[in-house]
């Protein structure tokens, strides 16, 4: 979260990755993780792929609230390919 703050994203996003990798159904690494890579200027293939990642592991208003602003920078069938 710190990284996050200082608007350090590669650090955010390692962050995220170590944060799920010790505990996959925590929602905040997810959440992140897809933060920081679409602040960090990510292909939007990797993020949808972190999206679709997230969505298996909870399922929650805050995934949810991201999906929906991705999705307007990712194409239905770029996004479909990850669902």
């Amino acid at each position: 979260m710190c990284y996050e703050r200082l608007f350090q994203w590669a650090q955010s996003e390692a962050d995220a990755r170590k944060t799920i990798e010790l505990k996959p159904d925590f929602v905040k690494g997810h959440v992140r993780l897809v933060k920081a890579l679409k602040e960090a200027g990510k292909a939007e293939s990797e993020i949808a792929a972190a999206m679709a990642s997230g969505r298996q592991a909870v399922n929650t208003e805050d995934l949810k609230g991201l999906e929906a602003e991705v999705r307007c920078r990712v194409t239905s069938a770029d996004f479909a390919a990850f669902v």
